[in-house]
C-alpha cells in the first residue's frame, strides 16, 4: 500500500519571520527548540494572519492569531523534538558545540539549528521527517482555517440552536487543546466568545448525539426522570455545542439521572462514555458530552461479530474501569489505581500509560525520558466526595426504573430508537487510542525519519490485537501517514465501515448498527435486565466506602404488558 508522500521541501534563503516569539524565552532568556521547529514551518504558518484578520466573527484578531500560531509549531515541535535532541546529542559527543558552559552549548546548537544554514542542513539529513513535519502542519492548519470560516457562515444558525450564545457574540479566543485529530487535521475546539460564554465546535456531524440527547430525554420522561438536553447544531461537516466545564458539584438527584442516562446507553448498545464524556450542566446534573460511539458495530470477520446481544453496562464505559499502572521504581505517587470509568474517575490519579517528560531543559545534555503522569481532567464530579451506598441504590434504581418501563413498553421504545437515528454515523473503536498514540509517537524516533522506515512502523499494527482485516489496516495507516488518530465510521442504517476522512474501506459490518440494535433490545428477557442491574451494581463498590445507606432495593422487572 501506498503511504502518502509529502513533497521535499527547501527553506528560503531569507525568511522574512522566524515565528521565534510564538515560543518566547523564559524568564531568564533560555532558548527554546520551539524556535527551530518555528522555522521549519513559518512559511506554513505566515497565511493564518491574513486568512484570520479577514474574518469579522473574531473580535479580537491579533489574539486568535497568536494562538493557532503556537498551536501549529507546537505541533511542529511535537513530531521534531526527537530529531533535534539527537543532533544535540550527537554534536555534544564531538565536541562540536559552543560555549563554556551546558546552557552555553545548547544556546548555541539553537542559534545555530534555527539559521538559515542551519534549517538547509536538518532539510538535507532528514528530509523525509522535514516533510512529514510540513505535511500534518499544514494539514492542521487548512482544518483549523476551515473550521473558522464554517462557524462565521454558520453563526447565526449556531446560536439560533446553541443555547447561550448570541448573534452579536464574536471570538474573543480559542482552544485548540491536545485532542486527537481524525479526517484531515479536525479536532475539537473550543470558542471563548466575547460575552465570556463558550462554544464547542466538533469536528463532525452531531446526528447521532443529537438523536441520543432525543431518546434518553424521552426515556426519563417515561418514568418521572428529567435528563439534561445539550443543545446543539449540526451540518452534515462539523457540528457546534454548548460548553460544560463539568466543575458544577452534583446535585440531590444526580445519581438517579446517571442511572437513567446508563439505561439509554446499555439499550443503544454504546461504548467509550469515560471520564471525559461525561460532565455536570450548571445544575449538577450529568450530561453525556460525546455521545458518537453508539451501536457498535459488528465487523465482518472478527469474533466480536457474532455476538448477537448488547454490550452490557460495564461496556458502556460509565462504571469503573480499573486499570493498573505502569510500574515506577521512583513512585511520586499514592497507591490508588487509575480509573477512566466516567462515575468513578478522580482527578489526580496517575495514569497507566507513560508520556514524555523533558530532562535538563536548556542544557546541552537535555533529553527526554517516559515517566508517569497524572490525570487532570476535571471529570464527571461525582467522585468530588466520598459517593454512598445510597446514592449507588439511587443510580441502580434510575436505571432498572428505565429498563423495566422498556420492557414493558417494546415496541414504544424500539420506533423511537428507529426514528431518533436516521441521519448521520456512529463511531466504530477498532483499537484503544492509546495504541496509535504509542505508534505516532514511536515514528518520530530518529530511526525512522524516512518515509519507508516510517511506513514499517505503521505496519505494526497487522500483527497487534485484535485481529484485522488488510483493508482495515491499510485505512490505519493512511490516516497515521497524516498525523490522524485513525477513526472509522459507519452509518446507522449502512452496513459500510469508511475512514475519518470518509473514504469507503472495503470493510463491512454483519448488519447495520440500527438493525443489530433493534433485534438486540426486541430479545431482551428480564434475567438480562437483572444480571445488568447486579453488575452495575457490583461495578459501583467503589461508591460503598461512603456512609451506609440502605440495602439496595429490588426491582422486579415485569415482562411487557402490551400497553403503548
Amino acid at each position: 500500500m501506498a503511504l502518502p508522500r509529502a513533497s521535499r521541501w527547501r527553506p528560503r534563503e531569507a525568511p522574512q519571520c522566524t515565528f521565534a516569539e510564538l515560543y518566547p524565552r523564559g524568564t531568564e532568556g533560555e532558548p527554546r527548540l520551539g524556535e527551530v521547529a518555528a522555522r521549519l514551518v513559518g512559511d506554513l504558518v505566515e497565511p493564518v494572519h491574513d486568512a484570520l484578520s479577514a474574518l469579522t466573527i473574531i473580535a479580537r484578531p491579533a489574539r486568535v492569531i497568536d494562538r493557532v500560531r503556537e498551536h501549529l509549531v507546537a505541533q511542529a515541535t511535537a513530531l521534531v523534538a526527537r530529531t533535534l535532541l539527537q543532533r544535540l546529542d550527537d554534536a555534544r559527543r564531538a565536541g562540536a558545540l559552543r560555549g563554556h558552559s551546558a546552557e552555553e552549548r545548547f544556546a548555541a546548537f539553537v542559534a545555530e539549528s534555527a539559521s538559515s544554514s542551519g534549517i538547509a542542513d536538518i532539510a538535507d539529513d532528514v528530509p523525509d521527517m522535514v516533510a512529514w513535519v510540513r505535511l500534518v502542519v499544514r494539514t492542521r492548519r487548512d482544518a483549523v482555517l476551515a473550521m473558522l470560516h464554517d462557524t462565521q457562515s454558520r453563526w447565526e444558525a449556531v446560536t439560533g440552536a446553541v443555547a447561550g450564545a448570541r448573534p452579536e457574540d464574536r471570538i474573543e479566543d480559542i482552544d485548540l487543546g491536545t485532542g486527537d485529530t481524525h479526517g484531515g487535521g479536525r479536532s475539537v475546539a473550543v470558542l471563548l466568545l466575547d460575552s465570556g460564554r463558550r462554544v464547542v465546535a466538533k469536528p463532525r456531524d452531531l446526528w447521532v448525539e443529537q438523536g441520543f440527547t432525543r431518546f434518553a430525554s424521552w426515556l426519563g420522561e417515561r418514568v418521572g426522570i428529567e435528563v439534561p438536553e445539550p443543545t446543539s447544531y449540526s451540518t452534515d461537516l462539523r457540528g457546534w455545542v454548548e460548553h460544560f466545564d463539568g466543575r458544577t458539584p452534583p446535585a440531590h438527584g444526580y445519581p438517579r439521572v446517571a442511572g437513567a442516562l446508563l439505561a439509554a446507553l446499555y439499550l443503544l448498545d454504546a461504548t467509550d462514555i469515560h471520564y471525559e464524556n461525561l460532565l455536570t450542566d450548571s445544575r449538577g446534573l450529568p450530561v453525556v458530552v460525546d455521545a458518537e460511539t453508539l451501536m457498535t458495530p459488528r465487523i465482518e470477520g472478527l469474533g466480536f461479530a457474532r455476538s448477537d446481544g448488547l454490550l452490557g453496562v460495564v461496556a458502556t464505559g460509565m462504571l469503573s474501569l480499573r486499570r493498573e499502572r505502569a510500574d515506577d521504581a521512583n513512585d511520586e505517587f499514592d497507591d490508588r489505581a487509575f480509573d477512566p470509568g466516567a462515575l468513578a474517575y478522580r482527578p489526580g490519579d496517575r495514569s497507566p500509560f507513560r508520556g514524555w517528560k523533558a530532562v535538563n531543559v536548556g542544557r546541552d545534555d537535555m533529553r527526554l525520558e517516559m515517566a508517569s503522569i497524572r490525570v487532570e481532567h476535571p471529570g464527571p464530579a461525582p467522585t468530588a466526595h466520598p459517593r454512598t451506598r445510597a446514592e449507588r441504590d439511587e443510580l441502580v434504581g434510575g436505571f432498572t426504573d428505565v429498563v423495566s418501563w422498556v420492557l414493558r413498553h417494546r415496541e414504544r421504545t424500539l420506533r423511537t430508537i428507529e426514528e431518533s437515528f436516521e441521519r448521520g454515523s456512529v463511531r466504530y473503536v477498532h483499537r484503544p487510542t492509546m495504541l496509535y498514540h504509542q505508534v505516532l509517537r514511536m515514528a518520530t524516533h530518529p530511526a525512522f525519519a524516512g518515509h519507508e522506515a516510517r511506513r514499517r512502523v505503521f505496519g505494526r499494527l497487522v500483527v497487534l490485537d485484535p485481529p484485522t482485516p488488510p483493508r482495515l489496516v491499510n485505512a490505519e495507516m493512511r490516516q497515521l501517514a497524516v498525523g490522524d488518530m485513525p477513526s472509522f465510521r459507519v452509518s446507522p442504517r449502512g452496513t459500510s465501515v469508511r475512514d475519518g476522512h470518509g473514504a469507503d474501506t472495503g470493510v463491512r459490518c454483519r448488519l447495520s448498527p440500527l438493525d443489530h440494535c433493534l433485534r438486540a433490545v426486541s430479545r431482551l428477557t428480564d434475567e438480562d435486565a437483572e444480571r445488568e442491574a447486579e453488575a452495575a451494581h457490583r461495578a459501583l463498590d467503589v461508591w460503598g466506602s461512603g456512609e451506609s445507606g440502605k440495602t439496595g432495593r429490588t426491582t422486579t422487572f415485569a415482562q411487557e404488558d402490551g400497553a403503548l
